[in-house]
């Protein structure tokens, strides 16, 4: 019996040791989902018109202008939302401010037909 007494106690240092370390995690300050979850909203309203692309292969690029990364390819028909706000004219091109799925990105307008509301 002395002996399993002695041995007690170490293994109960043993698992202390072996056991997980727990870590407090806090959640973010309320104050700060309130304003993200706005921004979501306002750029969710600035993409709200509708468009489709019209024309196979549509360079769906990071930047507006001809030297802009192309993200992907689009192809006829594909679905998008454009803000025309954020529209700008580079390389002698006009460009929309489009988002596709998460993607946000530029189109050049020729290839863009907004859907009328």
């Amino acid at each position: 019996m002395k002996k399993f007494k002695r041995i007690v106690p170490l293994l109960m240092a043993g698992a202390m040791l072996v056991s997980p370390v727990s870590i407090s995690a806090q959640a973010k300050n309320v104050d700060n989902n309130k304003r993200e979850s706005v921004q979501t909203t306002v750029t969710a309203r600035a993409y709200s018109s509708p468009a489709l692309i019209k024309g196979n292969n549509v360079a769906f690029r990071r930047t507006a202008g001809l030297s802009g990364t192309v993200l992907m390819y689009l192809q006829n028909n594909t679905s998008i939302h454009v803000d025309k706000s954020k529209s700008q004219t580079v390389d002698g091109i006009l460009w929309y401010a489009c988002k596709y799925g998460n993607t946000y990105g530029y189109v050049a307008s020729q290839y863009v037909y907004i859907i009328p509301a």
